[in-house]
């Protein structure tokens, strides 16, 4: 924010494949870039305001208006725009740590959005594939895709044991630790508005019995099911095993 009006128009006009490789590594390798360019460097007055206000707009303004999308490409597109305000409030903390505390939300962000798109039911028009309202009731069709899309939503949303949730307490407590408590405050208030629309889409999926007369295109095919198994087994790793991981990082 305000650079970003582009995304949501950009997610839906692609196809699923396409949208994945755009929430995922084209911030990643943004953002990575950005912290080994500035990483070691100290803030000072009116950049540190910049760094602050900026961020903490993007996380309120990409959770407000994704709760309004009719379909999860769109509202993951706004909610990249909070998760680029989470990732930059990491340039507030300590130097020693901005790079690891990005990497690693990289990680688990990359890994569960690819998760939910890798899940999506397989459907004969792509711009109707990942509709909310095409996801009514979708456990009882597909069990597994559902299960995987809420695996997803439940880390992105930051609800712990998942890797969301330690790599929103890494930011946070980084720029905690760098004295910065009313910023940290005010940014983690603006996290809970994405709890909504993230649970939201776990509501329509396990919670609704409103199932679409027409059940076409429900099964995953075996190529989207090996990428669905490799993200849920990288993010299994990443969950029980985060200290390693950090480490590595």
């Amino acid at each position: 924010m305000p650079f970003h009006t582009w995304a949501p128009d950009a997610y839906e006009g692609a196809s699923v494949p396409v949208t994945a490789y755009m929430a995922v590594l084209v911030k990643a390798g943004v953002l990575l870039a950005v912290v080994r360019l500035f990483g070691n460097a100290k803030l000072a007055s009116p950049m540190l305001e910049l760094l602050a206000v900026l961020p903490l707009v993007s996380i309120v303004w990409g959770n407000l208006a994704a709760m309004r999308q009719p379909s999860l490409r769109r509202m993951i597109a706004y909610s990249s725009i909070a998760h680029a305000g989470y990732l930059f409030y990491a340039l507030l903390g300590e130097p020693a740590g901005r790079l690891q505390a990005v990497a690693f939300y990289v990680l688990a962000y990359g890994l569960l959005n690819l998760l939910a798109f890798a899940a999506l039911p397989a459907a004969a028009d792509d711009r109707e594939r990942d509709r909310l309202d095409n996801l009514k009731g979708l456990f009882q069709r597909s069990p597994f895709a559902a299960l995987m899309i809420g695996i997803a939503m439940l880390s992105l949303a930051g609800i712990p044991p998942f890797p969301g949730f330690v790599a929103k307490f890494l930011i946070f407590k980084n720029v905690i630790a760098a004295g910065h408590i009313t910023y940290a405050v005010l940014g983690l208030v603006g996290s809970y508005l994405g709890i909504y629309f993230y649970l939201r889409v776990i509501q329509l999926m396990f919670m609704s019995p409103d199932v679409p007369a027409v059940a076409e295109g429900t099964a995953i095919r075996k190529l989207a099911l090996g990428a669905s198994l490799a993200c849920l087994a990288a993010t299994a790793l990443v969950s029980v095993f985060p200290g390693w991981v950090l480490l590595r990082l």
